[in-house]
């Protein structure tokens, strides 16, 4: 199973102020008889995940390079201090030095112990007996996804330890099934974390370059306009993406702990039953 980054940050992650959803402008207008009346439009705003999808973003000063030769200069230093100060802070402040690809402020536990979410009767000598029922094999996907809600979830835990003729067997095997889905999914999780820390830290060495070549570009007395709009441009943009990618983590990383509270609250409805 492999974790899915870019869809769990879909639905964990919320518009930014301004960036997603829409808003309502409003309009004054003269109305019948002299009378003023208020228009509503709506504008649509891009939500920041979607800042990565577009292949071809409108960019701030694309259109108008001209006007903007001599209007823009401070502008575009503010673009350059704004880049170089993302590039250095960014690439990482890992929470433990001990784990550098680790961005979160949750420590990080790379597996789940049985201890920490279950107070029954050892599983481990179950093995992948829960496998060999496809029955209880579906059972388990179902209780481990997300889109069951926790408490139908938990309903139907219970529901087949007590339709069972041994109690306490079945519990031990349902719950040693969701132990193994959930783990593996949480390290998928923790893992993906990672992939995506390590991309941002290429991403910021790439702005980097980019802003410091931009700032060589600027300081040529002949320099191309057109060339140093282009480049503060481009900068511009990554850092802002950057920036939205960063903020999306933070979300993410309750992706784990979420997994956790999931598997003991099924383990403490199982146990319930086997009482």
């Amino acid at each position: 199973m492999r974790f899915g980054l870019s869809r769990m940050t879909r639905r964990l992650h919320p518009p930014s102020p301004g960036g997603g959803g829409s808003h309502a402008k409003s309009e004054r207008s003269a109305g019948a008889g002299g009378r003023g009346g208020v228009k509503l439009t709506r504008r649509r705003h891009p939500t920041p995940v979607a800042f990565a999808s577009l292949s071809r973003p409108t960019l701030p000063f694309q259109g108008r390079v001209g006007a903007c030769v001599t209007s823009c200069t401070h502008a575009r230093h503010a673009i350059l201090a704004v880049a170089l100060g993302v590039v250095l802070l960014a690439p990482a402040h890992a929470a433990d030095p001990r784990n550098p690809d680790w961005p979160c402020v949750q420590v990080k536990v790379p597996e789940m112990s049985p201890a920490a979410v279950w107070a029954g009767a050892p599983f481990d000598d179950v093995g992948t007996k829960w496998q060999d029922d496809a029955k209880l094999k579906d059972l388990v996907a179902r209780l481990a996804a997300r889109r069951t809600p926790l408490e139908d979830a938990q309903k139907l835990a219970a529901e087949f330890v007590t339709g069972s003729a041994d109690k306490k067997e079945s519990g031990r095997v349902l719950f040693a099934g969701l132990f193994d889905t959930l783990n593996t999914l949480r390290s998928d999780v923790i893992n993906g974390i990672e992939r995506y820390t390590r991309r941002q830290r290429d991403f910021a060495e790439r702005i980097r370059s980019e802003t410091l070549a931009l700032r060589e570009l600027q300081d040529k007395p002949d320099a191309d306009a057109k060339q140093v709009a282009e480049q503060a441009d481009r900068v511009q943009w990554e850092t802002r993406i950057f920036e939205d990618r960063r903020r999306t983590i933070s979300f993410v990383c309750e992706v784990p702990v979420l997994i956790e509270q999931r598997l003991f609250a099924l383990g403490r409805a199982i146990q319930q039953e086997m009482e």
